[in-house]
């Protein structure tokens, strides 16, 4: 099933399908953003998955709290290994989606796995209002890539 149901609450009860490049055929969402970027890396991408917590254990630091971070989605291409995640418009500049984007490993993953002969890895923070049915993974990277640097904790970003 590809399409939302009327009551757009109800996204989370219902089981996707449809989908050849993931490593999961059958998929559930928290939201209509998510079930259509899930859709998008079905054009460009080699694969992608949905990771479950625990996965990658990426902690972020919140105040005094460091929760794990689990993305929406990481998908391989050609080029580069990914991890995209979606936020609402209005929410991608507060702190808690910085602190998210600081602690994503991305930089580190990709210089070790450039220095074993892999590819690097890109932090993609997406905004709702660009998801799209008709969007590529490979022009969201071009616009929403989160430019790797150090933080003033030494955490990088993708």
């Amino acid at each position: 099933m590809h399409q939302a149901p009327d009551e757009k609450g109800k996204i989370a009860q219902i089981v996707y399908g449809g989908f050849s490049k993931c490593a999961y055929p059958l998929q559930r969402f928290h939201s209509d953003t998510e079930r259509v970027l899930a859709y998008v890396p079905e054009r460009d991408t080699l694969r992608r998955f949905q990771p479950v917590a625990g996965q990658f254990n990426i902690s972020y630091r919140f105040g005094a709290n460091q929760p794990e971070y689990v993305p929406d989605f990481v998908a391989a291409t050609t080029d580069h290994n990914l991890i995209i995640e979606s936020k609402a418009a209005k929410d991608m500049e507060a702190s808690d989606v910085k602190a998210k984007a600081e602690a994503t490993w991305c930089k580190k993953a990709g210089d070790y796995s450039q220095a074993q002969g892999g590819k690097p890895w890109k932090y993609l923070l997406v905004p709702h209002d660009a998801v799209a049915h008709n969007a590529t993974v490979s022009s969201l990277a071009g616009r929403f890539s989160v430019a790797a640097s150090s933080s003033a904790t030494g955490s990088n970003p993708c």
